[in-house]
């Protein structure tokens, strides 16, 4: 079951985040919806980079808490979600039965949402970025 707290337009508020590995975007959109496909949570991205440059991604997860097979690209071979409770959602990628990143996203009682991602860089070291985000739809 998908939370409705996620469901929506977010926009990133750049002036609480903070970050240990790369840098806070100029903005940050996120918009979770419903995929055609019943239990998929589909989610957009739209992003501009400290230097202005912008990017978009998308991709969808099933948060029932079992792994799946990814593709292999950008080094993951299988990914996971949950929705821990109404208003946490978790994901996190694997390669070759390793955990590389871990994600939450949680509905703070200001009815802001918190993305903690955690990983490590190319070197091994280990980090923490944090972002807020507000809801516009």
């Amino acid at each position: 079951m998908i939370a409705d707290q996620f469901l929506g337009t977010w926009e990133l508020i750049p002036y609480k985040s903070t970050s240990q590995y790369g840098s806070i975007p100029r903005s940050c959109t996120y918009r979770f919806s419903l995929a055609k496909e019943p239990g998929i949570l589909q989610i957009d991205m739209e992003w501009v980079d400290e230097k202005g440059k912008a990017f978009n991604g998308d991709y969808q997860i099933k948060p029932d808490g079992l792994g799946y097979e990814a593709d292999g690209q950008n080094g993951v071979d299988m990914v996971m979600a949950e929705l821990r409770n109404p208003r946490l959602l978790t994901t996190a990628a694997f390669y070759r039965g390793e955990q590389i990143s871990f994600a939450s996203r949680e509905i703070l009682p200001d009815r802001t949402m918190r993305i903690i991602q955690r990983g490590k860089t190319p070197q091994g070291v280990a980090y923490e970025n944090v972002q807020y985000f507000r809801r516009m739809r």
